[in-house]
């Protein structure tokens, strides 16, 4: 996906950023998989072996790794859900009265909440991570070549103590599974309510009715209907 990525031109700079950020999404997934294998290895020894303390540092550091592409990509996509949301809002006052209108308020309203929820997911799973994260951080505070990198380690593994308490966890695995449900939720909604890709390239050429919306670059408005006409076909 990120290959495709670069493959394509810089007007569609929105595809490309979507694709790099599933690309994100993906190799975070991979990275869990790879704690699961070492969490696995870490269970199966010893509390105080060097196997144990081994497996459990290189599982804070894999989380770590999974949490910051996760949530890279899921801001990107937070970032073009509020564009989105800004954009169904300008529709709302200068489009058309009618049903319509009504449809880009609730589409604003519907973008704007799962952006949040997306932020939300994200902090979420990192503070997770972090949490899981301590005896890599004590390692790091231990062993750590240089003074600043143990002192920024000793702060996360005092941050990590604190959401490692039993009611952070309860707390924490409670909104990931809030936003995840949100966030579903409204995706359908969206599915159900936003436009296809023809209506959205009438809403933004030169024949468009509201004249909030953006129109398309004159080289760039029979690129899009080309475009639009082969997504809908």
């Amino acid at each position: 996906m990120a290959f495709k990525a670069r493959e394509l031109p810089d007007s569609d700079a929105r595809v490309k950023t979507e694709l790099l950020a599933a690309s994100m999404t993906t190799a975070a997934a991979w990275f869990e998989v790879g704690a699961s294998y070492v969490d696995q290895v870490a269970v199966r020894n010893g509390a105080n072996s060097v196997t144990r303390r081994g497996a459990a540092a290189t599982l804070g550091r894999l989380k770590l790794w999974g949490a910051g592409l996760a949530g890279i990509g899921g801001l990107v996509l937070a970032w073009w859900d509020f564009a989105d949301a800004s954009e169904h809002f300008k529709n709302s006052l200068d489009g058309p009265i009618g049903q319509s209108k009504k449809n880009s308020k609730l589409l604003a309203i519907t973008y704007f909440v799962r952006a949040a929820a997306t932020i939300t997911l994200t902090l979420v799973e990192l503070g997770t991570a972090v949490a899981i994260a301590k005896p890599l951080f004590d390692h790091l505070s231990r062993n750590a070549r240089t003074k600043f990198v143990r002192m920024l380690a000793s702060a996360a593994g005092s941050l990590a103590k604190s959401l490692g308490t039993q009611t952070a966890r309860l707390v924490l695995a409670r909104l990931v599974l809030g936003a995840f449900w949100a966030g579903l939720a409204l995706t359908i909604l969206i599915y159900l309510f936003e436009d296809d890709s023809l209506e959205k390239w009438c809403k933004h050429s030169s024949f468009r009715i509201g004249r909030s919306s953006n129109a398309y670059e004159k080289q760039e408005e029979l690129i899009a209907l080309h475009s639009a006409l082969r997504e809908v076909s």
